[in-house]
């Protein structure tokens, strides 16, 4: 079991800046910068920010649990919920960063309604 200063390496040494990631609903992520605390990100023309204590926390608290964008959003709506003053994207770039750690196979759902994107923890 990983703590946060691992989880937070583990990110950064296998996801760098520069990483294009391909989104499941189409478009990329573009990891623009980390700092001691959070990772910067491009989709579209918009920059968000999330920190990785949040990421971590929530792989923490979903562990061996199948886990949907709905489910982060009631987790924690003030990163992963636009109308709660997070950003839905959170959700998605959370399973990218996931799957390219090892942490989760492949994403699932198509992100509609009634099958939100989720991914087995």
């Amino acid at each position: 079991m990983m703590n946060l200063k691992e989880f937070a390496s583990s990110i950064k040494s296998k996801v760098p800046v520069g990483a294009v990631l391909q989104n499941p609903g189409g478009g990329t992520s573009t990891i623009l910068s980390y700092d001691e605390d959070r990772v910067c990100y491009e989709r579209g023309h918009s920059r968000f920010y999330i920190e990785l204590a949040d990421v971590w926390e929530a792989a923490e608290h979903f562990k061996g649990q199948y886990v949907t964008t709905t489910a982060l959003k009631e987790f924690k709506p003030v990163v992963y919920d636009s109308s709660q003053q997070g950003h839905n994207c959170n959700c998605t770039l959370m399973f990218l960063l996931l799957r390219e750690v090892g942490t989760t196979p492949e994403i699932q759902g198509t992100g509609k309604s009634g099958d939100p994107f989720g991914v087995q923890l």
